[in-house]
């Protein structure tokens, strides 16, 4: 075909065609779905634990072993520092007076002490109930949502490396030639 010699220019690399900058997109657009899925069902799982057990102030939290989380990916991701922590938050990190007070300039680049997880009461605040409900819930739309997705860039992936490519080169090549 006469595209794949057009599909071969570029301007600074000669290596990197256009097809395969299109190929990689679709990729790197269907891991980053695949990850935000990953997202909403594993540490998922301790944001809807918490949420059904209506444990929304410091004074109602539970450790993992009272919410009956034992994995160890699930007890990494309630790591302290962890993304996951932005929603979840910790008893023993709200008390004051648990970790001294950092003083001088050098106190900010030294480490806080960590904590063990699974001796940490764990609630999520009544005012980002509402996001961590939005951000973690999960249903079957949204494995229907990944696959019809995937699909549809799939079909514009190739509608774009079959037709739409040539035609833009082709209009370069009679504008430029």
């Amino acid at each position: 075909m006469i595209h794949n010699t057009l599909l071969e220019v570029t301007t600074k690399n000669p290596v990197i065609s256009l097809s395969i900058i299109i190929w990689c997109i679709y990729i790197g657009a269907v891991i980053g779905w695949a990850a935000i899925l990953f997202n909403k069902f594993v540490p998922g799982t301790v944001v809807r634990r918490i949420l059904s057990k209506s444990l929304f102030s410091p004074d109602q939290a539970m450790t993992p072993a009272e919410l009956k989380i034992t994995s160890p990916i699930l007890l990494y991701m309630l790591r302290d520092g962890s993304s996951l922590r932005r929603i979840v938050k910790s008893r023993e990190e709200e008390e004051k007076g648990l970790l001294p007070e950092k003083k001088g300039f050098f106190a900010s680049f030294t480490p806080d002490p960590k904590r063990p997880v699974k001796t940490q009461h764990f609630y999520i605040p009544e005012d980002i109930r509402f996001r961590a409900e939005s951000r973690y819930s999960t249903g079957i739309g949204d494995v229907i949502a990944l696959v019809i997705g995937a699909a549809v860039l799939l079909a514009a992936a190739f509608v774009l490396f079959n037709f739409g490519i040539p035609a833009i080169m082709g209009m370069l090549g009679s504008y430029f030639g």
